[in-house]
Protein backbone atom coordinates (compact mmCIF):
# COMPACT_ATOMS: atom_id res chain seq x y z
CA UNK A 1 0.00 0.00 0.00
CA UNK A 2 1.29 3.40 -0.89
CA UNK A 3 -0.12 5.23 2.10
CA UNK A 4 -2.42 7.62 0.27
CA UNK A 5 -5.99 8.15 1.42
CA UNK A 6 -9.03 9.36 -0.46
CA UNK A 7 -12.62 10.51 -0.03
CA UNK A 8 -15.18 9.75 -2.74
CA UNK A 9 -17.71 12.47 -3.43
CA UNK A 10 -21.30 11.37 -4.02
CA UNK A 11 -20.94 11.00 -7.77
CA UNK A 12 -17.73 8.97 -7.49
CA UNK A 13 -19.30 6.76 -4.82
CA UNK A 14 -22.25 6.07 -7.11
CA UNK A 15 -19.91 5.30 -10.01
CA UNK A 16 -18.02 2.82 -7.83
CA UNK A 17 -21.05 1.00 -6.46
CA UNK A 18 -23.62 1.57 -9.24
CA UNK A 19 -21.65 1.12 -12.49
CA UNK A 20 -24.77 1.65 -14.61
CA UNK A 21 -24.61 5.31 -13.53
CA UNK A 22 -21.11 5.73 -15.01
CA UNK A 23 -17.67 4.35 -14.48
CA UNK A 24 -14.45 5.50 -12.89
CA UNK A 25 -11.39 6.07 -15.05
CA UNK A 26 -8.50 3.57 -15.01
CA UNK A 27 -6.11 5.87 -13.08
CA UNK A 28 -8.80 6.42 -10.46
CA UNK A 29 -9.46 2.70 -10.14
CA UNK A 30 -5.73 2.09 -9.63
CA UNK A 31 -5.51 4.96 -7.12
CA UNK A 32 -8.37 3.43 -5.13
CA UNK A 33 -6.89 -0.07 -5.38
CA UNK A 34 -3.51 1.00 -4.00
CA UNK A 35 -4.75 3.33 -1.25
CA UNK A 36 -4.13 2.66 2.41
CA UNK A 37 -7.61 3.94 3.28
CA UNK A 38 -10.71 5.08 1.45
CA UNK A 39 -13.70 6.99 2.77
CA UNK A 40 -17.19 8.05 1.83
CA UNK A 41 -19.06 10.80 3.61
CA UNK A 42 -22.26 10.25 5.55
CA UNK A 43 -23.35 13.40 3.68
CA UNK A 44 -23.23 11.39 0.43
CA UNK A 45 -25.66 8.84 1.80
CA UNK A 46 -27.93 11.66 2.95
CA UNK A 47 -27.77 13.25 -0.52
CA UNK A 48 -28.45 9.92 -2.26
CA UNK A 49 -31.48 9.24 -0.07
CA UNK A 50 -32.90 12.72 -0.71
CA UNK A 51 -32.48 12.33 -4.48
CA UNK A 52 -34.03 8.88 -4.38
CA UNK A 53 -37.01 10.13 -2.35
CA UNK A 54 -37.56 12.90 -4.94
CA UNK A 55 -37.39 10.39 -7.80
CA UNK A 56 -34.19 11.92 -9.21
CA UNK A 57 -32.07 8.82 -8.56
CA UNK A 58 -32.72 5.09 -8.35
CA UNK A 59 -30.13 2.97 -6.62
CA UNK A 60 -30.25 -0.80 -6.77
CA UNK A 61 -30.87 -3.04 -3.80
CA UNK A 62 -27.19 -4.00 -3.99
CA UNK A 63 -25.93 -0.48 -3.27
CA UNK A 64 -25.87 -0.73 0.53
CA UNK A 65 -24.70 -4.33 0.43
CA UNK A 66 -21.81 -3.26 -1.80
CA UNK A 67 -21.04 -0.36 0.50
CA UNK A 68 -21.01 -2.66 3.52
CA UNK A 69 -18.69 -5.13 1.77
CA UNK A 70 -16.31 -2.48 0.47
CA UNK A 71 -13.10 -1.40 2.18
CA UNK A 72 -14.53 2.10 2.48
CA UNK A 73 -14.89 3.72 5.86
CA UNK A 74 -17.65 6.15 6.73
CA UNK A 75 -16.59 9.71 7.48
CA UNK A 76 -19.21 11.15 9.82
CA UNK A 77 -20.54 14.69 9.60
CA UNK A 78 -19.14 16.26 12.75
CA UNK A 79 -19.10 19.69 14.32
CA UNK A 80 -15.39 19.90 13.47
CA UNK A 81 -16.13 19.68 9.76
CA UNK A 82 -19.17 21.97 9.84
CA UNK A 83 -17.30 24.73 11.66
CA UNK A 84 -14.69 24.76 8.87
CA UNK A 85 -17.21 25.22 6.04
CA UNK A 86 -16.62 28.97 5.81
CA UNK A 87 -12.83 28.62 5.97
CA UNK A 88 -12.80 26.87 2.61
CA UNK A 89 -13.25 29.49 -0.11
CA UNK A 90 -15.30 27.44 -2.54
CA UNK A 91 -17.40 28.95 -5.29
CA UNK A 92 -19.96 26.19 -4.93
CA UNK A 93 -23.61 26.46 -3.91
CA UNK A 94 -24.30 22.76 -3.29
CA UNK A 95 -24.15 22.21 0.49
CA UNK A 96 -23.30 18.52 0.15
CA UNK A 97 -20.35 19.22 -2.15
CA UNK A 98 -19.14 22.00 0.13
CA UNK A 99 -19.29 19.73 3.17
CA UNK A 100 -17.58 16.80 1.43
CA UNK A 101 -14.81 19.09 0.11
CA UNK A 102 -14.37 20.52 3.59
CA UNK A 103 -14.07 17.01 5.03
CA UNK A 104 -11.32 16.17 2.52
CA UNK A 105 -9.51 19.43 3.24
CA UNK A 106 -9.66 19.10 7.03
CA UNK A 107 -8.58 15.45 6.89
CA UNK A 108 -5.80 16.22 4.39
CA UNK A 109 -6.97 13.55 1.95
CA UNK A 110 -7.59 13.52 -1.79
CA UNK A 111 -11.14 14.12 -2.95
CA UNK A 112 -12.15 11.96 -5.91
CA UNK A 113 -14.77 13.85 -7.90
CA UNK A 114 -16.14 14.62 -11.34
CA UNK A 115 -17.27 18.10 -10.29
CA UNK A 116 -15.34 20.70 -12.30
CA UNK A 117 -15.75 23.40 -9.62
CA UNK A 118 -14.23 21.11 -7.00
CA UNK A 119 -11.46 19.99 -9.34
CA UNK A 120 -10.57 23.66 -9.86
CA UNK A 121 -10.54 24.48 -6.14
CA UNK A 122 -7.00 25.21 -4.98
CA UNK A 123 -7.84 24.53 -1.34
CA UNK A 124 -8.66 20.85 -1.90
CA UNK A 125 -6.42 18.09 -3.25
CA UNK A 126 -8.50 16.36 -5.93
CA UNK A 127 -8.39 13.56 -8.46
CA UNK A 128 -10.67 13.60 -11.49
CA UNK A 129 -12.78 10.43 -11.28
CA UNK A 130 -12.78 10.27 -15.08
CA UNK A 131 -8.98 9.90 -15.24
Amino acid sequence: MSGHRFLLDTNALLRLLEPDLGSLGPQTVEYIRTASAGYYSAASIWEIMIKQAKGRLAITADFFDGLRKSRLRELAVTTEFVRHLDALQLDHADPFDRLIATQASVEGIVLITTDQRLLAAAEVATLDAHS
